[in-house]
């Protein structure tokens, strides 16, 4: 960590740096949804492992995905299986709360450029229907890649149901994973936005990858006990917008810093320029909080919980959880070091205990949930950061 530069403040004036700055220092609050949000119904393609003419989910790993609604008519039958989540279908669930981030630079992301305001209350993001609209115009045949834990996973699951899609692949991952393939897919594609008047659709992929190492041939025991799928830097040069995140796993400093550090020095000595003659962008989403002791609140807290809070929790301190803050900074700096832009999502997510997937997961929220607020900020930095469509 000593050799890590300090960092540095948020600089430049245009509204791509002051909206890569609100997503850096994260700051804000919970507000109640504006009445034209959009919600969403999980697919059935994004549902591993099930089993319509048994009405159940098959296996216990469906949190994958963090699965809290199924289509109308189909029932989940409790096993035994303490994993086995008791999945909501009963209605649509709706997200109740938006994210209002505050702070620098985060004028650029509620800015008209970044979507239709008018009329909306002070300090809300754009509407999901402004940003789908520009996000498709803007990154018309374009790639865009996700890589990381399953968290991340709940992420493009996010992106894809929020922009829309019209197809989905389930690929074989290749390297050491522990899960076996037909039980949860480790790489998806999608094809995004609507196909119309010959606009090129948008392909959005996830890999998964727990520890976002490119090369698994080091510290192969880890790699026996994750999820590992290999991923070059090539599928990075051919991508448009790249995300990526370490996951939700400790591991000393003395190796947390010089992994993430090959990683985003190898992504950063790729060329800028895409194949499809865009700017590259690339963006670090730090970890989030999880829910201390797997006790989901009925509501969102009211002040937003510490490190120092999470760590009374025994399976938290087990999982050193309460060090994921610390380590966030050091990929902050990281990032910035590499001109990375960084996401943090873990003081928003430091209230909402009440998404919690279940009893039984502390790690994952229910979908539709707070997730969806990370889709909105990305897509506001998007419309604010990329140029618009000709």
């Amino acid at each position: 960590a000593a050799s890590i530069r300090p960092a540095r403040e948020c600089a430049g004036r245009d509204a791509a740096s002051r909206a890569a700055c609100c997503l850096s220092e994260s700051n804000g609050s919970w507000a109640a949804q504006l009445p034209n949000h959009s919600s969403y119904r999980l697919r059935t393609d994004f549902l591993p492992g099930f089993d319509r003419g048994r009405e159940r989910v098959a296996n216990s790993f469906s949190s994958y995905y963090g699965i809290c609604d199924l289509p109308d008519g189909i029932r989940t039958a409790k096993n035994g299986d303490a994993y086995n989540m008791s999945l909501i279908n009963s209605r649509l669930p709706e997200r109740t709360l938006a994210w209002l981030p505050k702070g620098l630079g985060c004028d650029a992301l509620r800015s008209p450029r970044a979507g239709e305001i008018h009329g909306h209350a002070s300090g809300h993001l754009p509407p999901v229907s402004s940003l789908r609209r520009q996000f498709c115009e803007r990154l018309a045949g374009a790639r865009v890649l996700l890589i990381g834990d399953s968290v991340q996973g709940q992420f493009f699951t996010s992106l894809s149901h929020v922009i829309g899609f019209t197809s989905s692949v389930k690929e074989t991952c290749v390297g050491k994973v522990s899960l076996p393939h037909r039980i949860v897919p480790r790489v998806m594609t999608v094809h995004a936005c609507p196909d119309h008047a010959g606009v090129p659709q948008t392909r959005i992929r996830f890999v998964r990858s727990d520890f976002l190492r490119h090369d698994n041939s080091s510290q192969p025991w880890r790699t026996a006990w994750w999820s590992e799928c290999e991923w070059g830097l090539a599928e990075v040069e051919r991508s448009d917008v790249v995300i990526v995140s370490r996951g939700a796993h400790y591991v000393p400093d003395r190796l947390f810093v010089p992994e993430l550090d090959a990683t985003l020095s190898a992504i950063a000595r790729i060329p800028k320029r895409t194949p499809s003659g865009r700017q590259r962008l690339v963006i670090f989403r730090g970890s989030h909080m999880p829910v201390p002791g797997c006790d989901p609140s009925l509501v969102p807290l009211a002040v937003p919980l510490t490190a120092a809070g999470l760590a009374r929790s025994k399976r938290a301190a087990m999982y050193h959880w309460p060090y994921f803050a610390h380590q966030n900074e050091l990929a902050r700096c990281l990032a910035r070091n590499y001109g990375i832009i960084f996401l943090d999502v873990y003081f928003m997510m430091s209230f909402r205990q009440d998404a919690a997937l279940s009893k039984m997961d502390c790690v994952h929220s229910c979908l539709p949930g707070p997730v969806d607020e990370w889709t909105r900020l990305l897509l506001a930095f998007l419309a604010a950061a990329l140029p618009p469509s000709r």
